[in-house]
């Protein structure tokens, strides 16, 4: 796959990117996507964050309703009381508006991540980079997590493939933990690749 005709800056952005913009929790990184879609930058997602995004914000949807479905069992017990029965009741329909909520947000995110990949670039998760995220998470090389050498090494692995295709290359990611390693910036440095985590700075980079 080529690039897009005109376009000469790649983003590549991971996980945290998309469970941003699915949580509407940064403007700046909905923005980028807002420029890719009017074909200012490509931005190529690892297939691998799609999968762990949807299951990490699968996972926090169901933790929020089984802590609604807590409190809603203790007002029950607590309005056996009398006099505090009015007041639960109040409180249990407003918990009950709020877990109702929370499975729309499902849905949602679904919506707002099946958008995402039709708007993307889709790095795949190949063989070679499922031998690469072994050897890395074995040998207790940078980013160490199984989940995030998988999804470094099939960045890895693209950008092999397509770093002479633009004028720019840009890694982001607001996962400063994990990635801020000496050895990831060597590896990016020498493949041309600016690294950024903070999606502002991300922001003016590809506007200039």
């Amino acid at each position: 796959m080529k690039k897009k005709e005109n376009v000469e800056v790649m983003l590549i952005a991971e996980t945290n990117w998309l469970e941003s913009i699915a949580l509407a929790q940064d403007s700046a990184a909905a923005y980028l996507l807002d420029l890719a879609d009017s074909k200012k930058i490509e931005i190529a997602v690892p297939e691998y964050s799609i999968y762990e995004a949807d299951g990490s914000l699968n996972r926090k949807l169901i933790k929020r309703a089984e802590k609604i479905d807590d409190a809603l069992s203790l007002l029950g017990q607590i309005a056996q009381t009398t006099h505090y029965a009015d007041l639960c009741e109040k409180g249990r329909e407003i918990l009950k508006e709020l877990k109702k909520l929370t499975l729309d947000d499902r849905t949602e995110i679904k919506r707002v991540l099946d958008e995402i990949k039709s708007m993307v670039r889709i790095i795949p998760y190949t063989s070679d980079a499922s031998t690469r995220a072994e050897i890395m998470f074995e040998s207790s090389s940078p980013p160490f997590k199984v989940g995030d050498c998988r999804i470094y090494a099939s960045i890895l692995a693209f950008l092999e493939l397509i770093k002479e295709e633009y004028d720019s290359i840009i890694f982001y990611t607001a996962d400063k933990e994990d990635f801020d390693h000496s050895k990831i910036h060597e590896d990016l440095r020498n493949l041309g690749v600016e690294f950024m985590f903070d999606s502002g700075t991300c922001v003016e980079r590809v506007e200039r």
